[in-house]
């Protein structure tokens, strides 16, 4: 689905050129979300996350609700600074640029 678009993308495009997707962006995201929930994953949006615990492997993360989830997985479509935030003791195991 999004795959051969992205490859086909990637074969066609020139270093430094400007790369549009017909119907928008939001159409690529889309399928991406909707492959992931067909294949098993658990989305979440809307939620607000308070903190991300970990101790070298993602462990759980805490909502502003209360709630809490086990996990091992997360991806973040907020700004590196405000994921930086969420993991306990502020300590990333990764380098984000």
């Amino acid at each position: 689905m999004a795959g051969p678009a992205i490859r086909s993308v990637a074969r066609t495009t020139k270093k430094n050129s400007i790369i549009y997707v017909q119907d928008g962006w939001q159409t690529l995201v889309d399928q991406l979300y909707e492959k992931a929930v067909r294949s098993g994953v658990s989305m979440m949006t809307g939620k607000n996350v308070t903190e991300i615990e970990h101790d070298g492997a993602i462990r759980k993360i805490k909502f502003a609700d209360g709630q809490e989830m086990d996990i091992t997985h997360v991806i973040s479509a907020t700004p590196p600074e405000i994921t930086a935030a969420c993991w306990s003791g502020n300590v990333l195991f990764g380098v984000y640029a």
